[in-house]
């Protein structure tokens, strides 16, 4: 689990109100503070480090973290940061191949989940 030892209340508290259009779709109380420190993690490391990835992949950035994280799959904000970092070279190496291999899917929401599991089963 992250540890919110080395955080102030108070920087805490900021990070909850300021990603709480995230955190409250997930309606888990006790879970509230690590989430802001997940997604302030998440968002600032590709914000920094991937301006011009596709919006798309970004967001898919954020579904696998969030998967990971009730998985109890992330120990520590580097962590985080390195699995956004694998996944970014990884979808980069293997989506189009991934895409071309299907024969068909429901919806573009479905495929792309599915690449997201294969990602998180290929690295288990």
């Amino acid at each position: 689990m992250i540890d919110l030892t080395s955080k102030k209340e108070e920087s805490i508290n900021e990070l909850i109100k300021k990603y709480w259009h995230l955190i409250e779709l997930d309606n888990y109380a006790v879970h509230i503070p690590y989430l802001a420190i997940v997604y302030d993690t998440l968002i600032n490391h590709i914000k920094q480090k991937y301006p011009n990835v596709d919006l798309n992949i970004k967001g898919w950035c954020g579904v696998l973290i969030r998967i990971l994280y009730f998985k109890n799959k992330i120990e520590s904000e580097i962590q985080i940061t390195n699995i956004i970092d694998e996944f970014i070279d990884y979808w980069n190496l293997n989506y189009k191949n991934y895409c071309n291999n299907l024969i068909s899917y429901t919806s573009e929401y479905d495929r792309d989940l599915g690449f997201v599991y294969k990602f998180i089963f290929e690295k288990s």
